[in-house]
């Protein structure tokens, strides 16, 4: 793969991966923060009798978008360093795509709805399940953007074409030598700032 090619795919997967997960989280953060920080009463702060009601709903929601945030940033540290936590494994219980056609066909023929797992003091309301499907959709339809390969993987690629050409003045060097330390810093402010 050439010098270029590897910077096409670097950028291919900050604009149409990491930019576009990154707007979501956002989002997401912001609405959490809203529906946690809403007051109880309502307008008027005159009690109601339904404020425990409204907690609950509120609840429900809150944790179905934690749950989707969660799962989301593990996508995102996937598309960044091709990892992901035990964690983030064991929660999205999720089967690694493959990417060959018998896997897609496999796959369609087959498709699992991930479980929605609701800790036992939140109130599951069937707006919630649903929700839930949305929300993963959306994770899902920026997930199937990525190649399959990690933006430190491309990385790696460009240290060992530097490491190879023996001449320190090659231009071809110090394009590739500059391009994987360019990804090398955006990976960690990346990972500090996730």
């Amino acid at each position: 793969m050439t010098i270029l090619a590897q910077f096409e795919e670097a950028n291919d997967i900050i604009e149409s991966v990491l930019n576009e997960q990154s707007a979501l989280l956002w989002e997401w953060r912001t609405y959490i923060h809203a529906l946690l920080t809403q007051k109880l009463a309502t307008n008027d702060n005159q009690a109601d009798g339904e404020e425990y009601a409204r907690t609950l709903e509120t609840q429900g929601e809150a944790e179905t978008y934690m749950q989707a945030y969660a799962a989301l940033l593990a996508d995102r540290r996937e598309a960044i360093s091709a990892e992901r936590t035990l964690l983030a494994v064991h929660d999205g219980r999720e089967q690694k795509v493959r990417r060959t056609k018998a896997a897609a066909r496999a796959a369609a023929l087959a498709i699992q709805d991930e479980e929605f797992e609701i800790p036992e003091d939140v109130d599951v309301q069937p707006q919630h399940e649903v929700l839930h499907q949305e929300l993963m959709e959306q994770r899902k339809e920026i997930h199937a953007q990525c190649s399959g390969r990690a933006l430190k993987s491309v990385m790696v690629d460009l240290s060992v074409v530097a490491v190879r050409i023996a001449s320190d003045r090659d231009f071809e060097k110090i394009i590739a030598r500059d391009g994987a330390n360019s990804i090398r810093t955006l990976i960690s402010q990346q990972c500090l700032s996730s």
